[in-house]
């Protein structure tokens, strides 16, 4: 009878983390959301960015801090899994929610369509 047991608690460990992993995995876009949570609770408004960033990013970034006080975080480098894009997207969509009702509009795209022809301007001149 001990044998049998002490046979069963390897399989049974492994297969513990096996599920463990899969829900980790697959609740990605939830876990997103709650961090989102707990960091507007605390007081902190965060944007996560992934990918090749866009020329005008680091402008981006400053009139979103500058005028919102929200912070442009790296959630991914440019290689993004499933399970990071779907956590990324999770987040950002409580963030996004957030400071809509905040400030009455998307500050995010306003500071986007802002930023990038600010840009175009600058490039244009030289």
């Amino acid at each position: 009878m001990r044998l049998v047991r002490k046979a069963l608690i390897p399989s049974v460990l492994f297969l513990c983390s096996l599920v463990g992993l899969f829900a980790w995995y697959f609740t990605a876009h939830v876990r997103g959301e709650l961090v989102a949570h707990v960091d507007l609770a605390r007081g902190h408004h965060n944007y996560l960015t992934a990918g090749l960033p866009v020329a005008w990013y680091p402008q981006y970034a400053q009139i979103l801090k500058g005028r919102f006080g929200i912070e442009t975080t790296p959630g991914a480098g440019c290689v993004v899994s499933e399970s990071q894009s779907r956590y990324i997207e999770g987040y950002n969509q409580v963030s996004m929610e957030a400071a809509k009702r905040r400030f009455g509009r998307d500050v995010f795209r306003e500071s986007a369509i802002e930023a990038s022809k600010n840009w175009s301007q600058l490039t244009r001149g030289r």
